[in-house]
Parts: structure tokens; sequence; C-alpha cells
């Protein structure tokens, strides 16, 4: 693995476990794969929650509903989504144990 394959891995941990967690150094093959692993499950909850309406500010009508509609066909056609806080959320709880063991070398 080069360094800047290091450097993008330790990144996405960082990025999802918080600053100073992995360094660069740290980063082997088991590290890597539960990275890609958490990008992975990040992006199927993303493109779920996608899906989901956002709640109505009173009682639902057919322009709600057709606005709503709407809405999740734009956030499932956009191509830069972020990823939802519960979603990272998830994968932080998920996988952190096994991160951290990853990390030690274990």
């Amino acid at each position: 693995m080069t360094q800047e394959e290091q450097k993008y891995v330790s990144d996405i941990i960082n990025y999802f476990w918080g600053e100073g967690t992995a360094k660069p150094s740290q980063i082997n093959q088991r590290v890597a794969r539960l990275a890609h692993e958490a990008l992975s499950e990040a992006g199927k909850c993303t493109g779920n929650m996608d899906l989901v309406p956002r709640p109505p500010q009173a009682r639902p009508s057919l322009k709600y509903l057709i606005t709503q509609f709407r809405k999740i066909l734009t956030r499932i056609a956009e191509e830069e989504r972020e990823i939802y806080q519960v979603c990272r959320q998830r994968v932080q709880i998920n996988s952190k144990s096994a991160l951290r063991l990853a990390l030690m070398g274990l």
C-alpha cells in the first residue's frame, strides 16, 4: 500500500471515528478493509435515508406527497451526497472495537 493510499484510508477513519484516531503509518490491509466496509455501510444507509419523506409541518396533503416524491428523486439523482449523521454514528458504533484492534495490529 502506498503512502498516498495510507493517508486516504486514515482520512476515512478519522472522518468516522474522530481526528487523531489513525495515522497513515498505522494503516494495514485489515484497517483498509474496515474503512472500505465503513464507507460501504454508510453509503447504503445514506441511500436508504434518501428514500424517507421528511416530516410534514401539518396534515399531509396531495401537494405535500408530490413535493416529497420530487425531493426524494432529487436526492437520489445527486452525485455528491453527504453522509447522514445517523449513518455515520451507526458505522462508529458497529465497528469501533474491530477498528481499534486492527489499528493495534491485532
